[in-house]
């Protein structure tokens, strides 16, 4: 999987003025939220919420060597592991939520990726071909699901050259001019997908009939750099956002990625870019704060959670367990309540253990 650069932030946080315009919160409005108490290692990577308030969770358990798929549902007592779709083996990959009865996970593992959808009662699983491995997904309805498999940027996953769309019989290849990362939608007319093209950020869109690059402002690169947005956020028609990193090889070996975060919008007529001054790492979650403004993931371990209220961006970040470190994959919301989970993971990596964090 991609490499972080490594040196997060530290827990505590003070108030001062970082490069780019960004600030650091005096105090965090991130709390821990849950500690999985699972007999064996695990960790959640995604996490989706519907328009109604579904909230679901995705990531892996490991089992007598193997890794198999957990899920896990937002109830009155909390985030309850949940049942996984039969005969899928693998963590969860991605996962795409448009109702409590409309929940698909995507798992890969040995040559094998399954879908599976959870109506309510039962799940039903459907075969993709072996090497397509999902980075994202959008549900819009039963019968109207896509999904992406961008690779990573290190080349340890080769991008595929396709969309996969399910029509409610079976899933479709769909050409892509771009490696696509992520896919999010505001309806069936306005489905949008990001990731990068000739080293540039890419935005798809797809038009009823194929998926279309759209023009988007060049972002100034650096020797040797590239740029590739990992998350896509369709809140309306008029109102998209995307987000990533303009990266580069760094580190004593080169095998590290250093990136400058990028924030790109659509506001319904053209498609905007912000890449911050300062280098940290890239954005790779993007979630509404309920009230207009955005959360931002940044980064992975001990990841930095920026909230942008305007052209305000305020870097927070979650508390930390004595002798651990928290590795966040995922983040959502549901009205002004955000989320992001991982994994926590001890200082000497013999325990793993999947974490929630909430805001508001």
């Amino acid at each position: 999987m991609r490499k972080m650069l490594a040196g997060a932030a530290a827990t505590t946080l003070v108030t001062g003025v970082l490069a780019g315009g960004q600030a650091y919160a005096a105090t965090s409005p991130w709390k821990l939220a849950q500690k999985n108490d699972l007999a064996n290692a695990n960790g959640i990577s995604v996490l989706s919420i519907s328009a109604g308030g579904s909230a679901w969770a995705g990531g892996y358990q490991s089992v007598d060597g193997r890794t198999t798929p957990l899920v896990q549902h937002l109830t009155a007592k909390g985030w309850t592991t949940h049942s996984a779709p039969a005969g899928v083996s693998g963590g969860i990959r991605s996962l795409a939520v448009s109702s409590s009865t409309n929940v698909w996970a995507f798992a890969s593992d040995r040559g094998s990726t399954r879908a599976g959808r959870w109506d309510g009662k039962k799940w039903t699983t459907t075969s993709l071909p072996g090497d397509f491995l999902p980075t994202g997904s959008a549900a819009i309805g039963p019968t109207n699901v896509w999904a992406v498999g961008g690779g990573t940027d290190d080349g340890d996953e080769v991008a595929a050259k396709y969309a996969e769309h399910w029509t409610g019989k079976a899933w479709k290849k769909t050409a892509v001019p771009a490696p696509a990362r992520a896919v999010g939608a505001s309806s069936a007319k306005y489905v949008w997908a990001a990731g990068t093209y000739k080293r540039q950020p890419a935005v798809m869109r797809w038009t009823g009939t194929s998926w279309k690059l759209v023009k988007t402002p060049k972002v100034e690169l650096g020797t040797g750099a590239w740029s590739v947005l990992d998350d896509v956020l369709a809140v309306s028609s008029k109102n998209v956002w995307a987000v990533g990193g303009v990266e580069r090889y760094c580190g004593e070996d080169h095998d590290d990625i250093c990136a400058k975060p990028l924030i790109m919008h659509w506001n319904g007529k053209t498609w905007s870019a912000a890449v911050d001054a300062k280098e940290s790492h890239a954005y790779t979650k993007v979630a509404t704060d309920g009230a207009g403004g955005l959360w931002l993931l940044r980064g992975g371990w001990n990841a930095a959670l920026v909230h942008k209220v305007g052209s305000k961006l305020t870097v927070t970040t979650t508390p930390r367990s004595a002798g651990a470190d928290n590795d966040l994959r995922a983040l959502a919301s549901y009205g002004k309540t955000a989320w992001a989970a991982g994994t926590e993971l001890s200082d000497n990596a013999s325990k793993s253990g999947g974490i929630y964090f909430r805001s508001h």
